[in-house]
C-alpha cells in the first residue's frame, strides 16, 4: 500500500470556510527516512544490506541507513524512540527550509525538541516534532545534497 500511497497524493485540507489549509505549509521534502530500532546494529546492517539486498547510504556508530527506491530509505539505529514506537525523517532543501518547518510547526502548537540545531555526526541540520502519538519526526538537511546519493 505504501507504492499506492505515493502515486496517489491526497487533495488538500479544506477548512471549515474552504479555505486550502495547505497553502500555508512549507513545501520541500526531498526524501523520506522511516527507521527500525535494533539491539544489534552489526546483525542488522547484515540483514538489510546482505539478505534485503539494499545499499548503505550512510553508517554511523549509532545507526545506518540504506536506500531502498527513488527518494525513499530505511534505517536500522540502536536508539529505541520515546513513547510512540517509530521515527520517520523527513529531507527538505536547505536550512532555511528546515526553520519555516520549524515555525510551522511550533506556530501551529506542534511539541517540538528545540531550535534547529546542527548535527555534526550526520553532515546535517534538523529538529525533531511529535505527532499525535508522541511518534518523532524529524525535519533536516544535509550539508552535502549527495548524502543519500547510493551513487557515491
Amino acid at each position: 500500500t505504501d507504492r499506492w500511497l505515493l502515486r496517489h497524493r491526497p487533495e488538500p485540507h479544506r477548512g471549515s470556510a474552504g479555505s486550502d489549509c495547505m497553502s500555508t505549509v512549507p513545501s520541500g521534502f526531498t526524501a523520506t527516512l522511516g527507521f527500525a530500532f535494533t539491539d544489534n546494529l552489526p546483525r542488522s546492517i547484515a540483514f538489510y544490506r546482505d539478505l534485503l539486498g539494499l545499499a548503505p547510504v550512510m553508517e554511523l556508530d549509532s545507526a545506518a541507513l540504506f536506500h531502498v527506491t527513488g527518494p525513499s530509505y530505511v534505517g536500522v539505529s540502536l536508539k529505541a524512540p520515546r513513547a510512540g514506537g517509530a521515527i520517520q525523517e523527513f529531507v527538505i532543501e536547505g536550512q532555511a527550509a528546515v526553520d519555516r518547518w520549524h515555525s510551522h510547526l511550533v506556530d501551529a502548537g506542534v511539541t517540538v525538541d528545540g531550535a534547529p540545531r546542527r548535527y555534526p555526526a550526520a553532515d546535517a541540520y534538523d529538529f525533531f516534532a511529535e505527532d499525535p502519538d508522541a511518534n518523532r519526526l524529524a525535519f533536516l538537511c544535509f550539508d552535502d545534497a549527495t548524502a543519500l546519493d547510493p551513487n557515491q
